[in-house]
């Protein structure tokens, strides 16, 4: 009888902790089989993260009493197709603490200085297939962002009060090294949102300072969704410049679902991109089908087209292979996306 008191006693007390720290492991899994074609290249592939963004997420949670909690989040992008990570980082979505209550919450760490970078996420009607896309010349491709999920974060976000709320950001790329501009990499970051039932409203603007004006570059974004219940629509558009104002990027989304019954969805998807005082534009189209299977799992099928004019175009979907720089292109994927 003693043995078995103590045996309690030990496991109540390791319970205890557990239970109030309240650990949770969760996740996607998505991946797809694609063909790709450009014209001059045709190629079958593996490819991951067309629905949703594959990873594993490590989160806890303490209730400090009074309204306030304690918590973190080690976010790790996975590729299923190859079985490995995304990037040479870990957790390369966000590793963070953070401390939240009635004056809204502050968070530090490597994570995005706001949600500014993704509105394009927030109004999708088509989950990652109406992201925001990418135009530029020669092989390499960019969205204009200033790039997401940075070192040296101090972020806050407001309570919401009536379906409006704010987050402020800063990033301080430097660390604890002595560099010869003190400021260079450092970004800067402001979010407003409103959300009130179908409508959702959102408006972001990131500056990342540099050694010079030519390499300073400023972001905007703006986006809208609204749901009229038969069928949702969503837009997304931003702009990136440098301090110069010359080559500013322009990106805009447009995309749109309609339920069709029985876990059924067709969504549809046009994008385009520019670069100014260039001849690089490119436009392109999304449609596909999704069809949920249960409340975690979706198996879905897509078809892509891009046409660039004077450089190269690429959306989620269609990214061509590196020795493949011709401007058109197309993909038909089909996945499952399951989360846990």
């Amino acid at each position: 009888m003693k043995k078995q008191l103590i045996a309690t006693a030990l496991a109540t007390a390791f319970a205890v902790p557990a239970m109030a720290q309240n650990l949770t492991i969760t996740g996607l899994v998505d991946t797809m089989i694609q063909s790709y074609d450009s014209g001059t290249e045709r190629l079958t592939r593996s490819n991951d993260s067309g629905l949703g963004t594959s990873r594993i997420v490590f989160s806890g949670t303490e209730d400090l009493g009074g309204g306030q909690s304690a918590y973190f989040v080690y976010d790790m992008r996975v590729n299923p197709s190859a079985g490995t990570q995304n990037t040479s980082v870990a957790f390369n979505r966000g590793a963070y603490i953070g401390l939240k209550g009635g004056f809204g919450a502050i968070e530090l760490g490597t994570n995005d200085t706001t949600a500014t970078q993704d509105i394009d996420s927030k109004v999708s009607q088509a989950a990652n297939m109406a992201l925001r896309s990418s135009i530029a010349t020669g092989a390499a491709a960019a969205s204009g962002e200033l790039g997401s999920d940075v070192p040296n974060v101090l972020r806050y976000k407001s309570p919401n009060i009536n379906g409006v709320s704010f987050e402020l950001g800063y990033a301080n790329a430097n660390g604890s090294a002595a560099v010869a501009d003190a400021n260079a990499g450092n970004v800067a970051d402001v979010f407003v949102q409103y959300e009130s039932g179908p409508l959702g409203v959102y408006l972001g603007k990131t500056q990342k300072d540099a050694a010079t004006a030519a390499a300073e570059t400023d972001f905007m974004a703006f986006g809208v969704k609204y749901d009229f219940g038969t069928f949702s629509v969503g837009y997304t558009g931003s702009s990136a410049d440098t301090d110069t104002g010359a080559n500013k990027t322009k990106t805009n989304v447009l995309s749109a679902k309609m339920p069709l019954g029985g876990g059924l969805a067709v969504h549809g998807v046009y994008a385009n991109a520019s670069i100014e005082n260039t001849t690089n534009k490119g436009s392109g189209v999304t449609l596909a089908l999704t069809k949920s299977l249960s409340k975690r799992t979706t198996v879905y099928g897509a078809y892509t087209s891009t046409e660039a004019k004077g450089g190269r175009f690429a959306m989620p979907l269609v990214t061509s292979p590196a020795a493949d720089t011709t401007a058109d292109a197309s993909a038909l994927s089909v996945g499952i996306s399951h989360s846990f």
